[in-house]
């Protein structure tokens, strides 16, 4: 619905850098490239609730990672490169191993990506 595609341009202008014209254009294509594979069988959904669930958490790993590493290492900036490489890693890690355990690791692979990333920028107060 229009809330739906509000809101992700809103997000996507802010991630991609671009403006919110060309946010809902992106965004408004990839609904139409999305429907195109009949989103109501079952196998696009369970597709769908498995790359979910491969990526959630490791996104959690990061963004609990960076606030530990904001309180305890006193950093003042983030570091996107390392928020997005501990994203990626923490979500092929999830999906190689899978199951419960994926959740784990890939919470886990998330935290020590973007700690790892804060150490190496140097980014302190």
């Amino acid at each position: 619905n229009d809330n739906n595609l509000y809101s992700a341009t809103l997000n996507a202008s802010r991630v991609l850098r671009v403006s919110r014209g060309t946010a809902t254009i992106i965004c408004a294509s990839a609904g139409a490239i999305f429907a195109a594979f009949n989103p109501a069988t079952m196998g696009v959904i369970f597709s769908i609730l498995i790359l979910m669930g491969t990526t959630a958490p490791a996104l959690g790993g990061v963004v609990l990672g960076g606030f530990i590493c904001r309180a305890i290492m006193g950093a003042t900036k983030p570091v996107p490169v390392g928020a997005w490489a501990g994203w990626l890693v923490g979500t092929a890690a999830s999906y190689q191993i899978g199951s419960i355990e994926g959740i784990v690791v890939g919470f886990v692979v998330g935290v020590l990506a973007i700690a790892t990333a804060y150490l190496v920028s140097g980014e302190r107060r």
